[in-house]
C-alpha cells in the first residue's frame, strides 16, 4: 500500500521523519509532502489477509527543536485475502507395469486459465 506522509505546511528546510515501524522518510525544504510505500506480504496460503498500520513516532530538523510538536493518528489499511484458483493434475508414465517395475506420478500445477504456475515457496 502506498502512503503520503505530509505536514501542514511548505518546511523551509529537511524535515526527517520516523514511522512506527522503523522506517524513515524525509520531507524536502520547499515541500510539505513525501511517498512512502510498504511491501504487502505477498500471496501466501499461510499468511493472506493482512492489517497495515503504520504512524510517525518523531519527527526532527537537524539542529532544531520544536515547541508543539503533534503526531496525527495511524493510517490502517487492510488487505482482503487474495484467493487463487489452482488445479492439479496428476499423470501417470505407464499404463501398465510388470511386477516389481517402476510408475513416475508427476503433478502438475496450473492457474484458472491453465498456465503453469511459478513457485510459491518465497
Amino acid at each position: 500500500p502506498k502512503f503520503t506522509v505530509k505536514v501542514d505546511q511548505v518546511l523551509k528546510q529537511d524535515l526527517t521523519v520516523t514511522l512506527s515501524n522503523g522506517d524513515t522518510v524525509v520531507i524536502k525544504a520547499g515541500t510539505n509532502s513525501v511517498p512512502y510505500e510498504l511491501k504487502a506480504q505477498g500471496d501466501d496460503v499461510y499468511k493472506d489477509g493482512q492489517i497495515i498500520e503504520v504512524g510517525v513516532d518523531n519527527a526532527t530538523v537537524d539542529g532544531k527543536s520544536f515547541e508543539n510538536l503533534v503526531l496525527g493518528d495511524k493510517a490502517q489499511v487492510t488487505i482482503g485475502d487474495t484467493l487463487t484458483e489452482v488445479k492439479a493434475t496428476l499423470t501417470v508414465d505407464k499404463t501398465t507395469v510388470a511386477e516389481g517395475g517402476t510408475v513416475t506420478y508427476t503433478v502438475t500445477l496450473t492457474n484458472a486459465a491453465g498456465m503453469p504456475m511459478a513457485s510459491h515457496g518465497e
